[in-house]
């Protein structure tokens, strides 16, 4: 099943409802995994936002997106028949989530999550439920809180609101966008930083402290209602559906309009011909261009990406741990072995990023990927690691406003043989480059990262490698500078290296800007240069090249290996 756009919706005029200081919007990971545990029948209630927070003067905008197949149909546009039983699901659905609006812990995080800001965010998709507009209020009409508020919004006619009472949750409007990181800073003029949050914390950061039980009242009695009122419904809309037929039918004018048949076969003959006519002044001006048409030599055309039967230089490369041996290989091979899956305990729940090795011990991501993580709650996986290992935090930038440095130092002790990654500054638009890291929508369906996120800190996910051109070297509004590239990210990306046809790190991937107008959004990455820097400042060790990128051959396999299989 594909993710499906089903709209968009500006924020002028709206206020994002918070809870406890954070955007309710940026909370949906955590919604819908409580929902999938305790509130199977809501599990794909809520639609995915994503949010593309405004600047001064210009309103921002959130797009939705669900799994499915068909075009989404709003509650109102249905036929009476179908809607009828369309609302008796819905009924059915937030009778199930219910019981969840008086617990301590997620009560009031769903109240606000189930306002929305129009009764147009009520959606029908492949014949079930989905809402968009939702953790949304007008301007100035921002409820106090509770679920008595929940009676004057779109879903108050649809939901049977638990009658014991429900702990205080002042509802604040929000003071900024959603930023980059775990807690709510200011807004930016761009879409925030992308890293994913998955379900609470895995067995292996246990000692956080686990979260508090969700208790789930399932109302036996709902089932057999909605079955019965879905029957009266579909028997009354048949009926109501043959009456109109059997009217508009009675009422259509039983007469037959003449014509003039030789008058229509002339005028058919004529376009005949006209058409014949057409057709052979094409086919001349085909002929008379066909010498004048450029054909490329498909062994002359740029290649998109580096070439990856390539090599990777020795000589461009740090020296590897514990004294081993110089690395032999191409780039995917040098990747996989470097970069890492970086796991933050934070308050609300588990982020996801990337990261890599650039000496033995340090490893280089994004602040935002680290920030607000709980003291000795950072763990790394992937590479060299055969496990999920500790992290300290050496040392982050003064913050990760989009567009300026966003950059955290990490330490990881007793890492077997590893190949650090060299850095490069030299790198011009058009150049060839690879994304490496542990993006959220691919990781769905590797079976390690389930696992790791389950509690098996044994499991080891599959780095992710997409490939592009850099598009142009900008200095953004905070004045870092920025390189937009066509190779593939997305959430949990964010502190990944884009390194060149060598191996070598050119940029760190940090955030994309969404265009509201457009279903469509651009790649950023910090160019490596205020990095290295940065580094230098807090004495970390990294090898810096500044010679032009020359890939080595393939390695030609020993003497009577048996042909590579074709792939």
């Amino acid at each position: 099943m594909a993710s499906r756009f089903l709209g968009k919706t500006p924020l002028a005029g709206l206020e994002p409802l918070t809870c406890n200081g954070r955007a309710v919007l940026g909370e949906y990971t955590r919604l819908q995994a409580v929902l999938r545990q305790h509130a199977p029948q809501a599990a794909e209630l809520l639609a995915e936002p994503i949010v593309t927070w405004g600047g001064t003067g210009t309103p921002g905008v959130v797009s939705w997106y669900t799994e499915a197949q068909d075009d989404p149909q709003p509650l109102s546009a249905l036929p009476v028949d179908r809607r009828a039983l369309v609302e008796a699901q819905l009924r059915a659905t937030l009778g199930e989530v219910a019981p969840l609006l008086r617990n301590p812990d997620i009560g009031a995080l769903l109240q606000r999550a189930l306002v929305l800001a129009s009764p147009a965010g009520i959606q029908v998709v492949d014949g079930r439920i989905v809402l968009t507009d939702w953790g949304l209020a007008t301007s100035g009409t921002v409820p106090p809180g509770g679920t008595r508020d929940l009676a004057n919004t779109p879903l108050g006619g649809y939901l049977r609101l638990p009658s014991a009472p429900e702990p205080a949750h002042p509802v604040a409007p929000p003071g900024g966008g959603v930023g980059t990181a775990a807690t709510a800073p200011p807004a930016a003029p761009a879409m925030p930083p992308h890293r994913a949050t998955p379900p609470p914390p895995p067995a292996f950061m246990a000692a956080a402290g686990p979260a508090a039980p969700v208790r789930n009242a399932w109302n036996w009695w709902l089932v057999p209602t909605a079955a019965l009122l879905a029957g009266l419904f579909l028997i009354f809309g048949l009926w109501l559906g043959a009456k109109l037929t059997a009217e508009r039918v009675a009422e259509r004018p039983s007469t037959v309009s003449m014509f003039d048949e030789t008058a229509v076969r002339a005028a058919l003959e004529r376009q005949r011909e006209q058409n014949a006519a057409l057709e052979r002044e094409i086919e001349q001006r085909r002929l008379a261009l066909q010498g004048n048409v450029c054909v490329a030599d498909p062994a002359l055309l740029p290649r998109v990406g580096p070439d990856r039967a390539q090599s990777v230089p020795p000589a461009g490369l740090p020296r590897p741990s514990q004294g081993g041996p110089p690395f032999q290989g191409n780039i995917a091979a040098l990747l996989t072995q470097a970069v890492v899956l970086v796991v933050s305990q934070q308050a609300d729940g588990i982020g996801t990023g990337s990261g890599f090795f650039i000496s033995p011990e340090l490893i280089v991501t994004n602040r935002h990927v680290v920030e607000g993580a709980q003291a000795g709650k950072v763990v790394v996986v992937g590479g060299a690691l055969s496990r999920a290992s500790p992290a300290e935090v050496l040392a982050q930038s003064p913050d990760s406003t989009i567009g300026g440095l966003d950059v955290a130092i990490l330490r990881v002790r007793g890492v077997p043989n590893v190949q650090p990654l060299a850095l490069s500054t030299l790198v011009a638009p058009l150049d060839p480059v690879i994304a490496a890291g542990f993006p959220s929508l691919t990781m769905r369906g590797d079976e390690a990262f389930t696992r790791l996120m389950s509690g098996d800190g044994d499991a080891v996910p599959q780095v992710i490698l997409t490939d592009g051109r850099i598009n142009a070297i900008q200095t953004s509004p905070s004045g870092g500078k920025v390189m937009p590239h066509s190779a593939a990210v997305s959430g949990g990306n964010s502190g990944g290296p884009l390194v060149d046809a060598c191996g070598r790190v050119v940029g760190i991937n940090t955030y994309i800007a969404a265009d509201r107008q457009q279903v469509a959004h651009a790649n950023f990455a910090q160019k490596i240069d205020a990095i290295i820097e940065f580094l230098k400042a807090n004495g970390a060790t990294a090898t810096v090249r500044t010679d032009a990128c020359s890939p080595a051959a393939p390695t030609p396999p020993p003497a009577g290996s048996p042909a590579p299989a074709p792939r």
